[in-house]
């Protein structure tokens, strides 16, 4: 059972001839319970500190996971950023291959277009010269024919 100061005041004790001095034994009373008034008080308020202190801490455990949280949403997002941002480099690359691909078929056709035109045009050209070469050679037959008569 617990003593409060003021049981402890108040207490009471038979009297006998042998016994002890009252007013020292108020006096020892009164002391002993102011004591027990003041560890009372102090484990209050160390009770209170406890209490003030567990919240803080439940606090700071909060924001601790409310911390570890984010790092691990931001360590997901930048991975996520990384991954997304490697794979659009490859499509960037794919596609550039793929131009690169198709402007050089075109190429490669216009080239064999501008072959065959420049063959057609040479073969034109040794037409027209074997023409020209009739021409002047008929040219030259009559005048020579008429130079003659």
């Amino acid at each position: 059972m617990a003593l409060t100061p003021l049981e402890i005041r108040n207490k009471t004790f038979k009297k006998s001839i042998k016994g002890f001095d009252c007013n020292e034994v108020k006096a020892f009373l009164t002391l002993i319970s102011k004591e027990v008034e003041e560890l009372r008080n102090e484990r209050i308020n160390l009770a209170q500190k406890v209490d003030e202190l567990q919240v803080k801490l439940a606090t700071y455990e909060n924001t601790e996971n409310l911390l570890k949280e984010t790092l691990l949403t931001a360590q997901k997002t930048t991975t996520e950023l990384k991954d997304a941002a490697r794979r659009e480099a490859e499509n960037i690359i794919n596609k550039a291959k793929l131009d690169a691909e198709q402007i050089k078929q075109n190429l490669e056709a216009e080239i064999q277009k501008l072959k065959l035109k420049l063959e057609e045009l040479q073969n034109q050209r040794i037409a027209i010269i074997a023409q020209l070469k009739s021409i002047v050679t008929n040219l030259s037959m009559l005048i020579d024919k008429e130079t003659k008569s």
